[in-house]
C-alpha cells in the first residue's frame, strides 16, 4: 500500500521521555516587538487567546535613552522608570491583568547588565550621564566596572567588559546593584508579569544573576494563581554560546531558566537553505531528549528557546526572515510549532525598509488599533499569518506526546512525522515536484482540517478550506505541491480540527489531591498523588501533567511520576492537573508542591516541616531555624521562609542528615519584631539512611 521508496527512507523515531523545561504555563510564546501596551491588550483577546498563545515578550519596559525612535535605544536603559512611548505604568499594569483574565502571560524583556551611554534624557525626562550619574537608581561611577572590551579571553572578560565597547558595565557583584536590579523585576512582579527575558545574560555572573532573582521573589498571587506558577519564568539571552565560562557556572545559568538557542537559527537557516544539508537531517539534528543525535551541540530541549529569526537576527540577514525568505520562512515556522524540541518564541515587529544587511528603520509611531480596529500597514503581524497562527494550537495539542513517529525523507527535501496520535505534518520543499504518497499519520480514522490553510467551523461540522482522509489503517493519501506552485506546500493535521470530534464532554476531571513524594536523591524527585475522577458520563480519565517549576507540563497515564536529570542541593516546585480524554484539563493542585534535592555526597533523608499560625499580619512570615548547617545553626538571619500558601498552615521541606537529632523553633519575622516560639527546643532524629521522606506532625505556633 505504501510508496516503497518513500518508506525505504522513513526513519523509526518514538521518543517517550516527555519534555521537562522551564517553559511557560503554556507552549508557544510571540514577542510583540516594539507594540505600544494598549495594542498588545487588545491583541490579547483578539488574536493571541483564540489561537492558543500561551504567552508574550513585550519589549523592554523601563525608561529608554533617547527619543528618536530607534530600536535599540530600548536596550540602553536610563532608569528603571515603567514609562516611556510603549506606554505608562498604569498602561503596563492594565495591559497586564487584561492578558491574564484571557489566559495569557506577559514576560518582559529586561536589561541588567548595564546602562545608556552617552549623555542625555531618558524617554520619561530622567536625566544621566555615562557610566558617573543615573539618579533613578541612584548609580555612580563607583557601580560600573572599568571600560575595557568584550573579547572572549575568559569569563571575567566577559562578564566585566562593556558590550559594543561603550556600554556602561555595571558591577552587579554588588550589593547595592543586586538590590537596584532585583527591586526592579520585584516591581515588575508585582504588577502581574509572569516571567523575563534577560537580555546579555551572559555577560553578567550566573551567581550575580542568581542574586537579583533571589531578591526580585516569587510572582504575585494572582498571576500565581492564573497560571499555576510560584516563581517566574526565564531566559537568557546567550548569544555566540558560552565561550569561556565554565560548565559549573553554565549549571547555574541553566537552574535559573532555559537559555535563547542560537544555533537552531542556523539549523533552520542552514537546512531550508540548502546550505550544505537539507530538511531531511533535522531529526539527526535536533535532540529532543537526552539520548537524542546532537551533532551542533545545541542545549537540552528542556533548556531551549527557540526560533526561526528574532529582533537582533532579522536585521543582519543572519536567519531566515519575513522579507528575504518567502516561504521557506513559513515552512520554517510551521516546523519549529510542529517538532518536539523546546520552546518556540514568534517574532512579530514592525516591518523593516531599509538595508538588509543592517536594517536602522525607525520604530513606527502612533498606534496600531484605532477603534478596537487593527491597522497593520507598518506591522509584520507573523504571528496572524494563518499558517503559523493555526500550527500553535498544533503545538498545544501535541504537547502530551513529546516524541516523533515515522520519520519519513526523501533523502533530501520532503519530511513527514506524527506525533503519536494527536498531531500529523509533511513539508515539500521540493522546488517543482509534487509528493504525491500514502503517508502514516498514527490518526484516528476520520476527515481532518488542514490547518495550514484553514480551520473548522463553528459547529465542527467542515472546514473552511482542504480535508485530509485518514483510513481505518492511520494512512492518508496527499498530493502536496512543490514550491514553485500556489499556496504553502505543507500539510498539517491534528486531533483538535477532527470534523465532528467533538464531545458533549466539556467538564474537566476532579483536582489531583495528595501530592507528596516518595523518593528524593541528587539529580530526581519521585512523586505520587491519589487518582482524580473524570464526571459522570464524562470521556473518562487520560491521565495527568506534572508541571515543573511552572514549566512545560509532562503527561504521565499513571498517579506517579519522576523528575530526573535535576541540581544537587536545589528547592523544585510541583503541581499535577488531571486529563480527560476530551482534554478537558483540571485546575492544578494546591499549594505546589516544594522539594529540596539532597547534596551530593550525603546521605539524607528528607524532612517535612509544618506548623499553624493564624496570627500573623501582612509583612510578617514563619520562618525555621535549628542546630546544625541544614537548619542555619540557629542565625535568624538566614532562617528558612515556609510559604503561607496554605494559610494558616505553613509548610517547607529540608533535607537532614540521616541518623542525626537536630534542635529546632519556628519564629516570626517581619514587619513586627522577631518572635521566638516559648518553652523548649523542638527535638527530631532523622530517620535511617535510605527512609522515605518523614512529616512532622501538625502543631500550632507556641505563642
Amino acid at each position: 500500500m505504501f510508496n516503497k521508496a518513500l518508506m525505504a527512507a522513513s526513519v523509526a523515531a518514538c521518543f517517550a521521555s516527555p519534555l521537562e523545561a522551564h517553559a511557560a504555563p503554556g507552549q508557544v510564546y510571540v514577542n510583540l516587538f516594539e507594540w505600544k501596551y494598549t495594542d498588545i491588550a487588545q491583541e490579547c483577546t483578539q488574536a493571541l487567546k483564540p489561537a492558543g498563545f500561551s504567552a508574550i515578550q513585550i519589549s523592554v519596559p523601563s525608561e529608554a535613552k533617547g527619543n528618536t525612535n530607534q530600536w535599540w535605544e530600548r536596550y540602553q536603559p536610563a532608569s528603571y522608570r515603567l514609562d516611556g512611548r510603549l506606554g505608562t505604568r498604569q498602561q503596563l499594569a492594565d495591559m497586564v491583568n487584561t492578558c491574564r483574565n484571557a489566559g495569557v502571560a506577559i514576560y518582559a524583556d529586561v536589561v541588567l547588565n548595564h546602562m545608556a551611554n552617552g549623555t542625555g534624557t531618558g524617554e520619561a525626562g530622567s536625566s544621566y550621564n555615562g557610566a558617573s550619574y543615573y539618579p533613578g537608581p541612584g548609580y555612580g561611577s563607583a557601580d560600573f566596572h572599568p571600560r575595557c572590551d568584550i573579547n572572549d579571553s575568559s569569563a571575567t572578560n566577559v562578564h566585566d567588559c562593556w558590550l559594543g565597547g561603550d556600554l556602561p558595565d555595571l558591577r552587579t557583584g554588588s550589593d547595592k546593584v543586586r538590590q537596584a536590579t532585583g527591586a526592579y523585576l520585584k516591581d515588575l512582579l508585582s504588577l502581574g508579569v509572569a516571567g523575563f527575558r534577560i537580555d546579555a545574560a551572559k555577560h553578567i555572573a550566573a551567581n550575580d544573576l542568581k542574586a537579583m532573582l533571589t531578591i526580585a521573589g516569587p510572582l504575585n498571587s494572582a498571576t500565581a494563581s492564573a497560571f499555576g506558577m510560584t516563581k517566574p519564568w526565564v531566559t537568557g539571552e546567550i548569544y555566540g554560546g558560552f565561550g569561556p565560562i565554565d560548565s559549573t557556572e553554565r549549571a547555574i545559568y541553566f537552574s535559573l531558566g532555559s537559555m535563547n538557542e542560537f544555533k537552531y537559527k542556523d539549523v533552520m537557516r542552514d537546512t531550508f537553505n540548502r546550505n550544505g544539508t537539507s530538511i531531511s537531517q533535522l531529526a539527526n539534528m535536533l535532540p529532543i531528549n537526552d539520548t537524542s543525535p546532537n551533532p551542533r551541540g545545541l542545549y537540552a530541549s528542556r533548556d531551549a528557546t527557540v526560533f526561526v529569526s528574532n529582533h537582533d537576527l532579522e536585521r543582519h540577514n543572519d536567519s531566515l526572515t519575513s522579507r528575504n525568505s518567502g516561504k521557506l520562512f513559513n515552512l520554517a515556522n510551521i516546523f519549529m510549532l510542529a517538532y518536539p524540541y523546546g520552546q518556540p518564541q514568534l517574532q512579530s515587529g514592525f516591518k523593516l525598509t531599509g538595508n538588509q544587511a543592517d536594517d536602522t528603520t525607525a520604530v513606527p509611531t502612533g498606534n496600531i488599533y484605532v477603534n478596537g480596529t487593527p491597522n497593520f500597514t507598518n506591522w509584520d503581524q507573523q504571528h496572524r499569518w494563518r499558517e503559523i497562527s493555526n500550527m500553535v494550537e498544533f503545538r498545544n495539542q501535541t504537547q502530551g506526546k513529546w516524541q516523533i513517529d515515522d520519520w519519513t525523507t526523501n533523502g533530501g527535501d520532503r519530511v513527514a512525522f506524527h506525533r503519536g496520535d494527536r498531531g500529523f505534518l509533511a513539508i515539500n520543499r521540493d522546488d517543482g515536484n509534487a509528493w504525491v504518497a500514502t503517508f502514516r499519520t498514527g490518526m484516528a480514522q476520520g476527515q481532518y482540517c488542514n490547518v495550514i490553510n484553514g480551520l473548522l467551523n463553528s459547529t465542527k461540522t467542515a472546514c473552511s478550506a482542504d480535508v485530509v482522509t485518514v483510513h481505518a489503517d492511520g494512512t492518508a493519501n496527499l498530493n502536496i505541491p512543490g514550491m514553485n506552485g500556489a499556496g504553502i506546500p505543507a500539510v498539517a493535521i491534528h486531533a483538535g480540527q477532527k470534523i465532528g470530534a467533538v464531545t458533549g464532554d466539556i467538564t474537566p476531571p476532579s483536582v489531583p489531591t495528595g501530592l507528596a513524594t516518595t523518593l528524593v536523591g541528587s539529580n530526581s524527585i519521585s512523586l505520587r498523588w491519589n487518582a482524580s475522577t473524570d464526571n459522570a458520563g464524562g470521556s473518562g480519565m487520560k491521565g495527568y501533567n506534572v508541571v515543573r517549576d511552572g514549566g512545560a507540563p509532562a503527561f504521565t497515564a499513571g498517579t506517579s511520576f519522576t523528575a530526573n536529570g535535576l541540581l544537587p542541593n536545589t528547592v523544585y516546585r510541583f503541581t499535577v492537573s488531571a486529563v480527560d480524554n476530551a482534554n478537558n484539563s483540571s485546575g492544578p493542585s494546591s499549594p505546589a508542591l516544594e522539594v529540596k534535592t539532597l547534596a551530593l555526597g550525603t546521605c539524607q533523608v528528607q524532612i517535612n516541616f509544618q506548623v499553624t499560625d493564624n496570627t500573623t499580619v501582612v509583612g510578617q512570615d514563619v520562618y525555621l531555624t535549628g542546630s546544625g548547617t541544614e537548619l542555619g545553626n540557629w542565625d535568624t538571619a538566614t532562617a528558612t521562609k515556609l510559604p503561607g500558601t496554605a494559610w494558616p498552615l505553613w509548610k517547607v521541606s529540608r533535607n537532614l542528615n540521616a541518623g542525626t537529632t537536630y534542635q529546632y523553633k519556628y519564629i516570626k519575622k517581619g514587619v513586627r519584631p522577631l518572635q521566638w516560639e516559648t518553652g523548649a527546643n523542638r527535638v527530631i532524629t532523622v530517620p535511617a539512611c535510605g527512609s522515605a521522606p518523614y512529616t512532622v506532625p501538625v502543631s500550632a505556633f507556641r505563642q
